[in-house]
C-alpha cells in the first residue's frame, strides 16, 4: 500500500515536472522572442524562428532533463534528504542539461539556436588578431 502511494506520489511529481520543463521552454521562446526586443531593440534587432522551428527541439529538452532527474535520483523518498541538498541536486540537473543541449546543439548543427555564444570568446581572440594584422 505504501509502495504504490510512493509510486503515484514518484509519478505526479515527475509529471509536475515536465509540465514546468515545458512551461519554461515556451516562457523562455516568447520572451525572447516578444518581450526582449520591446525593451531592448538595438540588442535584440530580430525575431526567432517560428515556433514550429523550436517544437523539434522540444522532444530533445523533455528526454534530457527526463533522464538527469532519474539520474540524480529525484524521485526517491525525500523525507530524510535536507532542503539544501536536494537544492544542490536541482541545480546540477540543470547545469549538466543545459552543458549537454548546448554541446547537442553545437555538434548537430541546428539552425534553429544560435551557435554565436558558443564561440563568442573564439571569435573575439581572431578579431583581436586581425585588427592586430591590419594596424602592423
Amino acid at each position: 500500500m505504501l509502495r504504490q502511494k510512493a509510486r503515484l506520489i514518484a509519478r505526479i511529481v515527475y509529471l509536475v515536472d515536465l509540465a514546468l520543463t515545458s512551461a519554461a521552454f515556451f516562457a523562455a521562446f516568447f520572451i525572447r522572442d516578444l518581450v526582449l526586443p520591446f525593451f531592448a531593440p538595438s540588442r535584440f534587432p530580430t525575431g526567432l524562428f517560428p515556433l514550429a522551428e523550436y517544437l523539434k527541439i522540444y522532444p530533445l529538452v523533455l528526454i534530457i532533463w527526463s533522464v538527469l532527474l532519474f539520474t540524480y535520483h529525484s524521485y526517491h523518498s525525500h523525507r530524510t534528504i535536507p532542503v539544501t541538498k536536494e537544492a544542490v541536486t536541482t541545480v546540477r540537473v540543470v547545469f549538466v542539461g543545459n552543458v549537454l543541449l548546448a554541446t547537442i546543439a553545437y555538434l548537430i548543427p541546428l539552425r534553429q539556436l544560435s551557435r554565436a555564444w558558443f564561440s563568442s570568446a573564439r571569435s573575439r581572440r581572431s578579431s583581436s588578431c586581425s585588427r592586430r594584422s591590419c594596424c602592423a
